[in-house]
């Protein structure tokens, strides 16, 4: 075995090394596997790849690296889907919607096929504001692919901001029906009932649904917790403020909403006490960062 060789085979095996911890998501470890990858053979189109994947879901990672990674990889392959798909999602997730939508259309006359790629283009125009446009692409999603639950829920938030609701509805319900145990749909379709202000007890039980598949869906809780403090049961909300504490007792912010609401009801000894946590945790909270 030629020394050249040799590198390329040890380069193979720190890209599965690096796959391996980036699906245990050890970013940081996976992303030090792709750089000795990368050193062993730079041309290596798939640790490019991995490592700008793995930067994107790494807490502590630098947004132009990443993009870089995916540059380096479109160089070396400038027809590969995979490469252009994960610049356009990094782009799509920090406000380069524009950006990203260039890449998709490249990914899209390269793939013609991959869901992924017209739902991902459907969801930059959805943050663009451009929903009707939008709505093209997830009907090309659904075409290619009509038991993708995410298509539909995305198609439905589309056309709830076009207020066409029984279209919106319609859409939610068929993501229910290819997946009735999707707490992402029973959210969606309790936002939307929600956002319509008349429907309350519908978006509550919506909620109450995602929260019986996931009882620790933070979403759920938050959302209900909305509705009940509009309709005025403080008890409820309260109940609320409770679970919310008990899933993550750390959290400052719901420690305080539930101070400030024993105070407006008068149980004052109880609002003391909730003002209390919450000022050891953000006293807390500051002291970790000055140490660090």
């Amino acid at each position: 075995m030629t020394r050249k060789s040799k590198d390329n085979q040890e380069a193979l095996d720190h890209n599965e090394q690096g796959y391996a911890l980036y699906e245990l998501e050890k970013y940081e470890e996976a992303i030090a596997c792709y750089d000795e990858a990368i050193r062993l053979d730079p041309e290596n189109l798939e640790a490019w790849i991995g490592k700008g994947n793995a930067l994107e879901e790494w807490s502590g990672y630098s947004h132009p690296e990443a993009i870089a990674c995916y540059d380096e990889a479109i160089r070396l392959d400038p027809e590969n889907v995979e490469a252009w798909i994960g610049k356009g999602n990094l782009l799509n997730n920090f406000f380069g919607e524009k950006e990203a939508i260039a890449c998709y259309d490249e990914a899209i006359r390269l793939d013609p096929e991959n869901v992924g790629v017209w739902i991902a283009k459907g969801d930059s125009l959805n943050n663009l504001e451009k929903y009707d446009e939008s709505i093209a692409y997830y009907d090309e999603a659904i075409r290619l692919d009509p038991e993708n639950v995410e298509t539909w829920n995305s198609k439905g938030f589309s056309l709830n901001n076009l207020e066409k609701y029984e279209e919106a509805i319609a859409c939610y319900d068929e993501a229910i029906r290819l997946d009735p145990e999707n707490v992402e749909t029973w959210n969606s379709k309790g936002f939307f009932f929600h956002n319509l202000e008349k429907y309350e007890e519908e978006a509550i039980a919506c909620y109450d649904e995602a929260i019986r598949l996931d009882p620790e869906n933070m979403e759920a809780w938050d959302f209900k917790c909305d509705i009940l403090q509009e309709q005025k049961k403080y008890e409820e909300v309260i109940a609320c403020y409770d679970e919310r504490i008990r899933l993550n007792p750390k959290e400052d912010f719901f420690w305080s909403e539930k101070g400030n609401l024993l105070d407006e009801l008068g149980r004052n000894e109880e609002a003391t006490l909730c003002h209390n946590e919450c000022d050891r945790l953000v006293n807390q909270s500051m002291q970790g960062r000055l140490i660090t």
